[in-house]
């Protein structure tokens, strides 16, 4: 973890399949929401897959770029270091297609819990609990199908696989006191329960 830092230009040397499949073992071993083990990965190598993959991740970029990227820096952040992290974004979309593996990460329906939520008694409790009839749509719905699977799935995440160009180096972060509250929340300097003001 001290070492991940994200690499967004990745070399087109092949990834040999064992180690993609100990990429999904190494996923396989983290935390299961109820046990639900509801996952599956998609890992992308076809060229042409690779191709119509990077399309609608270049236009999501786009948006990102022109949205998010364009906000005011936050606290913790300087201009020299976001504007280096945007270029290599700008890399990573122009030759996302170039990246020898694209790994999805998807969620199956979990059709045990939408039975369970969806019951009478079910949406009873998570209106007493929630007091917003909308939860309802966003916990057992906003699944969305694509080429690559059923309706049925979703793919929150989706990971270039390849060997770094560069200096594969430690992250930067800040002291983990600065972030940490013992036994209640504590704001951090320019931060409340609301967010965080910008510089």
């Amino acid at each position: 973890m001290y070492q991940c830092r994200a690499m967004r230009r990745l070399r087109p040397d092949p990834v040999e399949e064992e180690l993609l499949v100990r990429l999904v073992d190494a996923a396989l071993h983290g935390p299961s929401g109820s046990n639900a083990q509801n996952w599956a990965f998609v890992v992308v190598r076809d060229a042409d897959q690779k191709q119509r993959v990077a399309e609608p991740y270049q236009r999501a970029w786009a948006f990102y770029r022109s949205t998010i990227a364009a906000a005011a820096l936050r606290p913790h952040e300087d201009a020299d270091r976001r504007e280096r992290m945007e270029l290599a974004g700008d890399h990573l979309a122009e030759h996302l297609a170039e990246a020898p593996a694209i790994v999805f990460v998807a969620v199956l329906a979990d059709k045990a819990f939408d039975r369970a939520l969806l019951s009478p008694s079910g949406l009873r409790q998570l209106v007493r609990h929630t007091g917003v009839r909308s939860s309802l749509r966003f916990l057992a719905g906003g699944r969305r199908g694509s080429a690559l699977a059923a309706g049925s799935t979703a793919y929150p995440a989706v990971v270039p696989v390849g060997y770094p160009v560069g200096r594969f180096g430690p992250v930067t972060r800040p002291d983990p006191r600065t972030v940490l509250s013992w036994d209640r929340w504590s704001p951090r300097p320019g931060c409340d329960t609301g967010g965080c003001t910008v510089a």
